[in-house]
């Protein structure tokens, strides 16, 4: 694998997450995300993958969750998918309930990127982070 790709396979267990968290802080600081940028990004990363493993996976450690990024566009753009092995998300509606006591990760996820898409396959979300052409002051 070469550094434009990132590829990780994760068990349903929300111990998961903090490693998850580190392999992709790793392997974004070569991107041309600034530092606000790149943790946005990871925390919306974070979030879909809690969602995966807490509500797609049922938190079953035998069920996984595959992660995998690329860099786009001279590492501009980074595309990350995040599929687990459950039923999926019915409608858009689903995502975000601002009343509801859990369940905001998705719409928060949503609000951090600048491309959401709920992917064909169930189960399957993938977000894109463009760089701002101006590092923040």
């Amino acid at each position: 694998m070469d550094e434009n790709h990132f590829q990780l396979v994760l068990e349903s267990r929300r111990s998961a997450l903090p490693a998850a968290r580190r392999a992709l802080r790793s392997w974004l600081a070569p991107s041309r995300l600034n530092h606000q940028e790149r943790e946005d990004f990871i925390l919306a990363i974070g979030e879909v993958l809690a969602n995966a493993i807490i509500h797609g996976n049922q938190q079953e450690a035998h069920r996984q969750v595959q992660l995998a990024g690329r860099f786009e566009e001279d590492g501009h753009f980074i595309t990350v998918s995040i599929q687990d092995e459950g039923e999926g998300l019915f409608t858009p509606s689903e995502l975000y309930d601002p009343l509801s006591e859990s369940g905001r990760g998705l719409g928060i996820a949503c609000d951090l990127v600048d491309e959401f898409e709920l992917g064909a396959k169930p189960g399957l979300v993938i977000l894109g982070k463009r760089a701002s052409q101006v590092e923040p002051l």
